[in-house]
């Protein structure tokens, strides 16, 4: 089988069918490719009306799990997975039509770990490109990350082979699960392309869960910090190391970003949080960039208050 998607489903009941027809309108053999959707324990009608789409098409596989958040149902599908390759896809989005052959054949041309794919924000119907690509050559992962990579897994379609031979999955329990899985995905691939045509539609929905802030997720991104830096320690070859300052140094930055509306209590949250991990400064002391460095120096100056630092710097950078 060439290709698995992997859709989570949590209270998706308006957003699931269009989701799941996405998937059937490819001009592709239903024996090419799987859709595997994990219900993580939706208490909604997201199960009945995904069942009834499954009905229709015999390549959708439904399994149902106790809640425990994206990363779990995204790893629980990976297990069940057949495909040669591996298409996140998120349950309140959607991808396009006819994308599943260039997608499949730029796999197995290149004999990639990584195709990256374009994407596109749907706000009120009317689709933005988010971002542009270079399809000119294949190339390692790290140069990528040298650059720029985004983060959401969904962009970045990888060799189940190669997924298992280095034991990636998403870290349970988190927000920003892919800005934790990303770097190391990419860190570890030999050949990766890409693929400039938007492939995958993200719907704006207000208020959705992945697209608001809240204290549990910017805490839960000082574990992906916390994350980042230890597989910096085990990997990271030295020619690499500046690579990892910045992106770590980047990842404290928007942190910081997302607490501009916080109130003073939960400031304090985040100010002993980021106190407690005080050493990791050192990523963006050492960054190449300079807006990195500056800050890096002043969370360690005033660790204590590094919320008010970033504030305070933020309009002058």
């Amino acid at each position: 089988m060439e290709l698995s998607i992997i859709i989570p489903m949590y209270n998706a009941v308006s957003s699931i069918e269009r989701c799941l027809v996405s998937t059937q309108r490819q001009n592709i053999a239903k024996t090419d490719y799987e859709v595997i959707v994990i219900n993580d324990g939706s208490t909604d009608n997201s199960l009945e009306v995904a069942d009834r789409v499954a009905s229709r098409y015999s390549n959708i596989k439904l399994y149902s799990q106790e809640n425990g958040g994206l990363s779990r149902a995204r790893n629980a599908g990976l297990d069940k997975a057949k495909g040669d390759y591996i298409f996140f896809l998120d349950s309140d989005d959607c991808i396009a039509e006819n994308c599943l052959e260039k997608i499949i054949s730029k796999c197995k041309e290149h004999n990639l770990d990584i195709l990256r794919i374009c994407a596109a924000n749907v706000i009120d119907g009317v689709p933005k490109r988010r971002f542009t690509l270079n399809e000119d050559k294949v190339v390692k992962g790290i140069e990528e990350l040298r650059k720029w990579v985004v983060a959401c897994a969904p962009f970045s379609i990888c060799r189940r082979a190669f997924l298992n031979k280095h034991d990636l999955r998403f870290f349970p329990g988190i927000f920003h699960e892919d800005n934790e899985f990303t770097p190391r995905v990419y860190y570890f691939a030999e050949r990766v392309a890409s693929i400039n045509d938007i492939m995958y539609f993200v719907y704006q929905t207000p208020g959705s869960i992945t697209r608001s802030v809240n204290v549990k997720k910017t805490l839960d991104m000082i574990i992906v910090i916390q994350n980042l830096d230890e597989f910096y320690q085990k990997y990271v070859r030295k020619e690499d190391e500046m690579t990892f300052h910045r992106i770590i140094a980047g990842a404290i930055n928007s942190t910081l970003h997302q607490t501009f509306n916080y109130s003073k209590e939960e400031k304090r949250k985040i100010n002993e949080a980021f106190h407690a991990i005080r050493h990791l400064f050192k990523h963006a002391r050492k960054s190449p960039t300079w807006e990195y460095r500056l800050t890096g120096w002043m969370y360690t100056i005033f660790s204590h208050h590094v919320v008010e630092v970033y504030h305070a710097l933020h309009f002058r950078l």
